[in-house]
């Protein structure tokens, strides 16, 4: 239990880092240069990549 809970957090901690670290690039470099829409267009196909990777991963990190 208390190696789920380690991987929990580690995962929940680079994935709020991510989130601001996305927020600021968009925000700060991405709308200004390309504008909304572009990159809207990106996030969605990096999210549509993202997912495609993880549905072919066969990766099980918490084994029974």
């Amino acid at each position: 239990r208390g190696e789920v809970g380690r991987i929990s957090g580690i995962t929940y901690g680079l994935d709020l880092a991510g989130s601001s670290i996305g927020a600021l690039m968009a925000s700060a470099f991405l709308i200004p240069i390309v504008g909304i829409f572009q990159t809207c267009f990106l996030v969605a196909l990096i999210n549509i990549t993202v997912l495609i990777a993880l549905k072919f991963a066969n990766v099980n990190p918490i084994r029974s």
